[in-house]
C-alpha cells in the first residue's frame, strides 16, 4: 500500500517530473548545457537542495504496477527553504491525474492543507472504455478561518465551472507537522469526504 511505513520506502529525487514520460526533466540544467538526458538527483544532493530556497526538487514516490505497466502513483514538489511547502500530486496510472493538495507551511513546524483539487471520471473507468472521459475537476479552496470556496469545473468544456462560497468549516483536520525527511507518505490525506456534489 501506498501509506505503508512497515518498510522504509525508496524515493528517488528529481528538479522536476515528467509525469507522462514517468522521467525526470533536469529543468535548470537545460539552462546549462545541451545535454538533454534525464537527471536524477542523489539522496545527498536532494538534501541540500531540500534546504536551498528557490531550489526546485522534486520527491518521486516508488514505482507501483498496474496492467503490467510500472508507473509513479504519486510525486511532490517542493518549494524548499528552511520552512517548505509541499504539493503532493497523485495519479490513477500513468498520467491520469486522481488528486492534488497543497501543502502550505505556517510557520512553527506546520503545515495546512490549502487546496485540494479532486478528479471524477464518473461511471467511464470500469466499463471498458481506455481512456476514459475527460474527468471532472472538483477544486477546493481552504482559508484557516474556515471559510472557503468549492468549484466544479466540467473537463469537456472548463469554461462550465460552479462555484460556492462556505464558512465556519471545521479545519482542524487540515493541519499537520511538517514530515520528517522520508516520511513523506503522511502528506497523503483522505479529504474526499469533504468533497460536495453538483
Amino acid at each position: 500500500m501506498t501509506n505503508s511505513t512497515s518498510t522504509k520506502m525508496k524515493w528517488k529525487f528529481c528538479e522536476d517530473f515528467n509525469v507522462k514520460l514517468q522521467n525526470a526533466m533536469p529543468i535548470s540544467k537545460l539552462f546549462e548545457t545541451e545535454n538533454y538526458e534525464p537527471y536524477w538527483l542523489s539522496e545527498d544532493e536532494a538534501k541540500k537542495f531540500y534546504k536551498m530556497p528557490l531550489k526546485d526538487i522534486t520527491i518521486v514516490a516508488p514505482d507501483e504496477e498496474k496492467a503490467g505497466v510500472k508507473y509513479a502513483p504519486y510525486y511532490i514538489n517542493v518549494d524548499s527553504g528552511e520552512n517548505p511547502s509541499f504539493t503532493v500530486r497523485r495519479f490513477l496510472f500513468l498520467d491520469m491525474p486522481l488528486e492534488t493538495l497543497w501543502w502550505n507551511n505556517v510557520g512553527n513546524g506546520r503545515l495546512f492543507c490549502a487546496l485540494m483539487q479532486f478528479y471524477d471520471y464518473g461511471d467511464t473507468l470500469g466499463n471498458g472504455q481506455w481512456l476514459p472521459q475527460k474527468p471532472m475537476e472538483i477544486m477546493i479552496t481552504n482559508h484557516q478561518d474556515g471559510s472557503g470556496e468549492f468549484m466544479f469545473i466540467d473537463g469537456n468544456d472548463p469554461t462550465k465551472r460552479i462555484r460556492h462560497e462556505f464558512s465556519g468549516m471545521d479545519v482542524s483536520d487540515l493541519y499537520m507537522d511538517v514530515p520528517e525527511w522520508g516520511k513523506w507518505q503522511t502528506l497523503i490525506k483522505d479529504f474526499k469526504s469533504r468533497t460536495p456534489t453538483v
